[in-house]
Parts: structure tokens; C-alpha cells; sequence
């Protein structure tokens, strides 16, 4: 009997440089062309390169046993460049109470633009800007999508109250955080150890203690957490005191839900 055509998507869009998998076809036994008429047959099917802003074409058919084949069927692959982002910050992110601050997103072509907190939507930004206070802390970013679905993303940037932790540089330590984000354990270690006693603490934007351990820090590596589940999505810190109560290492992490 004849072969069935091939199952196939006929029209496949791509961003430039991103990764691209192999096309996907189903049948008994593809054949993959790179004419619509003779050339050579790979069983093999290809994998588009996007380097290169433009339409490429693919043709797969459908054979059996007999060695019947189907027609060839035409795959149109379209890369398409990818939008690039800018945000400006109109004001000082360290707020305090009473303060305000802009963000702002451009995006290098016509793109929807999306403002996340903490990795969750925070909804329609007229202009593309969204006007924040102390209450609104966190870590924002934006991305611009174009109508072929290539997004951007822009770098995180920090709201926060600026006594406490989000602006503050902490000391380099070689304090480690993983996850990051994190949604039930934050886990710490340091690349060098301390050898000492110290109490560890993770502590909110607003320098609150939430949770605090007494640890005897001897070996490199070592290991210590915390149970983050229960907290709120939002910016945190773990916070080294050293024996004589000097903080000797800070690094932030982000709750997720």
C-alpha cells in the first residue's frame, strides 16, 4: 500500500541564537531532503541553525516497507531576532519610607513588555514603567517578547529599604546559597572555613531575624540550611556573626512560591 504522509509541523519559528532541537516528524520511515526534488536522503532529521536571521526550508516524506514513498512535504523554519532590553531607574532603589522609584523598560523592537517581582507577574505597566514604594521591596526584572515569541530578559534589579539588606554589599566571604531561588531549603556553605563559632541568621529586607543557629564552623564546605517554606515570596539574606558578633558574610537569596 501506499505510505500515509508524514505528521509534521509545517510552519517552525526560531529565535536567532537560541538552541535549536531537532524538526519532529512522525511516520514508519522518514526521509529528510534539503530540495523539494532529488538530493541526497537522510533518515536523520536536521537541527535549523539560527545564526542566521532568515527562512530556511526542510521536506520530509513517509516510506514502508515496500519501499513506496509519500511526497515530500515542505518545512518552512523562520529565525527571527531576538528583542534586546534596557531598563533605566528613575530615582533611588534603596527607598525608604515615603520614597518612590521608576522603572523603566525600552525594548530595541515593537515587543509586549512584562514587569515580574520576584519572578511573579506584576501586571499591565503603562509606558512600560511601574512606580514603586518601601512596601513593594524586591527583586524586579522585565522582558520583552516580539510576535514571534523570542523574549528578552533584563538584568535583576533590587528594591529595597536601604538600612536594610538588599543594597548593602556584603562582606566577600565566599559565602555560597543554593537553590537560588528557593522554595523549601536555602542550604549555605563556605569555601573556606571560618574556625570558629558564629550564629547564622536569615533575615527579611527590613533586617528582621526570622530564623537564627549557633554553628562551629571547622571544615571547608560545610553545611548548614534553612526550612524556607512557610516564608512569603520576597528577597532574604544569611547573615555570618563571627564570635565577637562582627558580620562576616552576607548573601541574599530569593524566596520563590
Amino acid at each position: 500500500p501506499f505510505p500515509q504522509p508524514p505528521a509534521f509541523t509545517q510552519l517552525v519559528n526560531l529565535c536567532q541564537n537560541e538552541n535549536a532541537s531537532q524538526l519532529v516528524a512522525s511516520g514508519d520511515i522518514l526521509r529528510w531532503y534539503n530540495t523539494a526534488s532529488g538530493g541526497l536522503v537522510s533518515t536523520v532529521a536536521p537541527t535549523p541553525s539560527t545564526s542566521t536571521i532568515g527562512t530556511q526550508y526542510y521536506w520530509v516524506s513517509n516510506s514502508n516497507n515496500s519501499s513506496c514513498e509519500s511526497p515530500r512535504y515542505q518545512i518552512t523554519v523562520t529565525v527571527s531576532e531576538k528583542p534586546t532590553i534596557t531598563t533605566t531607574v528613575l530615582g533611588n532603589p534603596a527607598i525608604l519610607p515615603g520614597q518612590s522609584v521608576i522603572l523603566k523598560a525600552t525594548s530595541s523592537v515593537n515587543s509586549i513588555i512584562k514587569w515580574f517581582k520576584n519572578d511573579v507577574y506584576v501586571g499591565p505597566s503603562p509606558n512600560n514603567q511601574i512606580t514603586l514604594v518601601i512596601q513593594d521591596s524586591g527583586i524586579y526584572r522585565a522582558e520583552a517578547t516580539n510576535q514571534f515569541g523570542c523574549t528578552a530578559i533584563s538584568k535583576n534589579i533590587f528594591v529595597g529599604r536601604q538600612s536594610g539588606v538588599v543594597n548593602n554589599n556584603p562582606p566577600a566571604n565566599n559565602l555560597n546559597l543554593y537553590p537560588n531561588p528557593a522554595t523549601s531549603f536555602i542550604n549555605g556553605y563556605f569555601d573556606n572555613p571560618l574556625n570558629e563559632n558564629a550564629v547564622v541568621r536569615l533575615i527579611n529586607v527590613w533586617g528582621q531575624v526570622i530564623q537564627a543557629k549557633a554553628i562551629h564552623f571547622t571544615n571547608r564546605n560545610q553545611l548548614f540550611n534553612f526550612n524556607v517554606t512557610n516564608l512569603k515570596a520576597d528577597i532574604y539574606a544569611i547573615e555570618v556573626l563571627n564570635s565577637k558578633g562582627f558580620t562576616t558574610a552576607r548573601s541574599l537569596f530569593v524566596k520563590a512560591n
